[in-house]
């Protein structure tokens, strides 16, 4: 089956306190709403593509991932760019997240590796952000949409950007494809 994977990783790297909620959040939220596209419009138009579309975070990057097929690589750039471009971020989707997210981090927190993993990271890293695996409870509690939508709109831009697309694809074709749909993100 012809194949297209792509990642896109944008720095995110923050030495803010309350950087970590915040971009957890974000991660978890981007794909609740862009454009004119519900989360579940927007899981569906990527679904009838072929595809999959995923986002992830860690101290250094936002991750977007794809999977398509080959042949709707143009359709599946073109949604990517509105969640770029355009992501919602719903008041009423970033508090679902926040409260699923503080879930996890109670889970998380309550497993003796994680305890020790982060006890080890501040002891090598201290106040540097590396430090700080999981963001604090009070801090995704306090996240609001609006502080989502800034980080995105200072954050998720082309600049140090890496966008790798692998697969059946001509080289030379897929970068036209992504010239054309990555156009407007500035």
């Amino acid at each position: 089956i012809p194949l297209a994977e792509l990642r896109l990783r944008i720095p995110s790297l923050s030495a803010k306190p309350t950087h970590p909620a915040r971009i957890e959040v974000l991660s978890d939220s981007m794909l609740t709403g862009a454009g004119d596209l519900d989360r579940v419009a927007l899981a569906g138009a990527v679904q009838a593509l072929g595809g999959g579309l995923s986002v992830s975070v860690d101290a250094d990057r936002l991750l977007l991932g794809a999977n398509v097929l080959a042949a709707n690589l143009p359709e599946l750039l073109t949604l990517l760019a509105t969640v770029l471009t355009d992501a919602a971020y719903p008041a009423r989707e970033v508090a679902t997240e926040k409260e699923r997210l503080v879930e996890r981090l109670a889970i998380a927190r309550s497993r003796p590796g994680v305890i020790a993993e982060q006890s080890l990271a501040l002891r090598m890293w201290g106040e540097h952000p590396y430090s700080l695996e999981l963001p604090e409870v009070d801090a995704v509690n306090a996240t609001t949409a609006a502080q989502v939508r800034r980080v995105h709109a200072d954050l998720v831009r082309p600049a140090g950007s890496v966008l790798v697309v692998v697969g059946d694809v001509s080289p030379a074709h897929a970068l036209d494809q992504v010239e054309a749909a990555l156009a407007d993100w500035t």
